[in-house]
């Protein structure tokens, strides 16, 4: 019993951990956890099982924009977390010396200009190669599929140029802010697309919740963060008029030896968490691929919501490294990791006993059976594990997971289209628990004792080697 009364004590400490930020944090990927079920609910009543499946492929293949995206949004929010050491928000604008302001300029002007071929990257690429891939794979000729997708794509474009500056925003510190508005603009944009289900536009109304998130990430831009935005503008005129004197920043000498290797760890990310539904979709059938992608939607969320506790505390343990404060950097990060933990493992109990619920069959049924639910998310567990083992090491500005997140990418990659080809989903739910547990796992407990064998010395406070 006192043992009992001790380990309630301990999960209590836990859980004091969760301030305002975790919180507001918490009550964006919840509100995500919301909008996928009702969204559920919606699809069930709306769409049909192919167009289910559809929704579900559309989602994964516009993922690829991980491809070219490169990490550079978790680059930005690294470097602004760095950079904000030094600089600050006051009264809505951004202060600190001259100095510090043009390196940050000169850094957020280059992330534009990134961004915006990335952009143009998703749509002249990633478009034409949604066509041939549902021409190929289509099974249901009567779904009219290719207008919603090129609408889909050019949205899912114009959304990616506002990701510089909320990298940013979040990355000075300001989570609280970001994730109420992220929180917002999920709700609106859920709202719009479910109100198109019930109008009848069918896959059109999937392009709704981006049209919305992109009008209102402009709107709030401009309303709450100006300066941000003229600092952009002052930064990238210096970039194109060769005007950054003293405060010259070098891409590649100060970010490209950091951002190649989350590239590679972001590019294998799409090949280890995305590239199932296409697979079912291609080898089964569409209703198959909607059952996959809805269990699968579900146990994303688990690893967000989870490693969104984490996530929050970024700023913080990049100010911590900044600073070297090894004892309370390391201190913070085991609280946070544990409480995690528990939160992933009761919702994933949750989830299970949803899913005997008899009065949810109608719903139940566009899932995996409660087994292969099951062990989808134990393998989302452990993929929440191994991702905030790396979300750590990587606030050192480094990515020791590099070669093998891509060692694991090829491997998934061989084992989905292996065992999805010849078993259906089924396969599929195993080659990626067994990859996580076998590999993924394993590897993620070596890397962080090689690269934590300091621990004993960095409580003591010598620098992290």
């Amino acid at each position: 019993m006192s043992n009992l009364i001790q380990q309630s004590k301990l999960i209590f400490r836990r859980m004091s951990l969760f301030d305002t930020r975790v919180i507001v944090s918490l009550a964006y990927r919840g509100s995500q956890s919301l909008v996928g079920v009702i969204s559920i609910l919606f699809i069930t009543q709306f769409f049909t099982k192919a167009e289910q499946g559809y929704y579900y492929t559309f989602n994964s293949l516009l993922a690829l924009q991980i491809i070219f995206e490169m990490g550079l949004s978790f680059i930005i929010l690294q470097y602004a977390g760095h950079e904000f050491a030094v600089i600050s928000w006051v009264k809505g604008k951004i202060t600190g010396e001259a100095g510090a302001i043009g390196r940050f300029q000169a850094f957020l002007a280059r992330a534009i200009v990134a961004y915006a071929i990335i952009a143009g990257c998703i749509f002249f690429l990633v478009w034409p190669a949604g066509l041939i891939f549902f021409a190929r794979a289509a099974t249901q000729p009567d779904i009219i599929w290719q207008g919603p997708w090129v609408l889909l794509c050019v949205l899912t474009a114009l959304n990616i140029t506002t990701l510089p500056f909320w990298a940013t925003i979040e990355g000075s510190g300001l989570v609280v802010k970001a994730n109420r508005f992220r929180t917002i603009q999920n709700a609106m944009g859920a709202c719009g697309m479910w109100f198109a289900m019930m109008s009848g536009a069918e896959l059109y109304s999937i392009a709704i919740s981006p049209l919305i998130c992109f009008a209102l990430s402009v709107f709030w831009l401009h309303r709450h963060y100006k300066d941000l935005l003229t600092k952009a503008y002052t930064g990238f005129i210096n970039f194109i008029k060769k005007r950054e004197n003293a405060h010259t920043f070098s891409w590649m000498r100060e970010v490209w030896p950091m951002q190649w290797r989350i590239a590679i760890s972001w590019v294998s990310g799409y090949f280890l968490s995305q590239i199932y539904t296409p697979i079912i979709f291609y080898y089964q059938d569409a209703a198959s691929a909607g059952r996959f992608g809805a269990s699968m939607a579900v146990c994303n969320m688990l690893s967000l919501v989870s490693i969104t506790i984490v996530s929050a505390y970024n700023p913080q343990l990049c100010k911590l490294i900044a600073g070297k404060k090894w004892e309370e950097l390391f201190a913070l990060f085991e609280k946070v990791f544990i409480s995690a933990l528990v939160i992933a493992v009761l919702m994933a109990v949750v989830i299970i006993s949803v899913l005997y619920v008899p009065i949810l069959h109608k719903v139940t049924e566009r899932f995996l059976t409660p087994y292969y639910m099951g062990l989808l998310l134990l393998g989302a567990i452990i993929n929440f594990m191994i991702g905030a083992t790396a979300l750590f090491l990587r606030a050192f500005k480094r990515d020791p997971f590099v070669w093998v997140s891509l060692i694991g990418a090829c491997l998934n990659v061989a084992l989905a289209l292996w065992f999805g080809k010849l078993y259906g989903a089924s396969g599929v739910v195993y080659s990626y628990l067994l990859l996580n547990l076998l590999f993924g796992l394993p590897t993620a407990w070596w890397i962080w004792r090689n690269n934590t064998s300091h621990l004993t010395e960095a409580r003591l406070g010598l620098e992290l080697q």
